[in-house]
């Protein structure tokens, strides 16, 4: 069971740091937006 504790928290850790990558994409798009 420890092991697919360790890998239900992995999995978590990933969608988290997917999250924040598209979050900063979404930033980045609005700021080549604004400089067009």
């Amino acid at each position: 069971m420890e092991k697919y504790e360790y890998l239900a928290e992995h999995v978590l850790e990933i969608m988290q740091l997917s999250d924040s990558e598209r979050i900063e994409t979404l930033f980045t798009d609005r700021w080549i937006g604004y400089k067009k």
